[in-house]
């Protein structure tokens, strides 16, 4: 009888192979749309194989820099997998990644970690800007500065201790399509709370309408809808104008304590 799918901590081994599952996750996301600066939807045809490449560089970079600061990386694995279409022949011995959460520990007081510059370009920035443009770090900006305001406004209206850098922030997370929908991502929710503790505070950004209600549906909060380049791109996170660049929604989202 095989093992069935469990939880571990990632390894250093794991990080290329959690970013090409990752990127099957995020193909059609909104925020990784708006920040490669994409005119036409991502998809699996050949034509858009150096596209899917960018994203996968991307979302290692993403995954390397939480390394960096000693995030927490959690997989889902699945013991000698199935062949399936994508992946006819198999090695039945080597397990495969079908899910992760990548979280960001409390930062006690102000001392909040980041990369230097040099340690940023090491970590696969450069090759970013080379491939989505030197206008990254722009988009980044105006992602990541009105989430953080939302945050630090939640944090004040609820009267929390400490401040946004005080929780666990959840900085990515995504199971493979060929395994969603069958309560992966609940087993790496659970997983987190329980190792966080009951007082333990999360916080996270569901960049699309069905993660926000999954997120709900685990105890958190939406602290408020902000939206990201309206005038620029459209509700997929892809280039547009006029009536059609409504930009598209991102729910700050705080769970408390219990």
């Amino acid at each position: 009888m095989s093992r069935p799918p469990y939880i571990r901590v990632a390894t250093v081994d794991d990080l290329d192979e959690l970013a090409s599952m990752t990127q099957r996750a995020f193909i059609s996301s909104p925020a990784q749309s708006y920040l490669a600066n994409l005119r036409l939807p991502l998809t699996t045809a050949p034509k858009d194989t150096r596209a899917r490449e960018n994203q996968v560089d991307f979302i290692k970079y993403l995954i390397r820099r939480a390394w960096h600061l000693q995030g927490r990386i959690t997989v889902v694995v699945l013991p000698c997998p199935p062949s399936t279409p994508r992946a006819p022949q198999r090695d039945a011995n080597k397990e495969q990644i079908i899910a992760c959460s990548v979280w960001r520990p409390p930062v006690a007081g102000a001392a909040r970690k980041s990369p230097s510059g040099i340690n940023d370009l090491r970590l696969g920035l450069l090759g970013l800007l080379s491939s989505w443009g030197l206008g990254l770090t722009a988009r980044i900006a105006e992602f990541v500065q009105p989430i953080e305001r939302a945050f630090q406004e939640g944090w004040k209206h609820r009267n929390l201790p400490t401040n946004p850098d005080g929780s666990w922030h959840l900085q990515l997370a995504g199971v493979d399509p060929e395994f969603q929908g069958q309560g992966y991502m609940s087993m790496l929710l659970l997983e987190a709370f329980q190792n966080a503790g009951p007082k333990a505070i999360f916080t996270l950004e569901a960049t699309t309408p069905r993660a926000r209600d999954i997120y709900t549906h685990f105890g958190f909060e939406i602290v408020k809808e902000v939206v990201i380049g309206k005038g620029k791109v459209d509700a997929h996170g892809i280039a547009a104008s006029g009536e059609s660049a409504v930009g598209f929604p991102v729910y700050p989202m705080i769970r408390t304590g219990r």
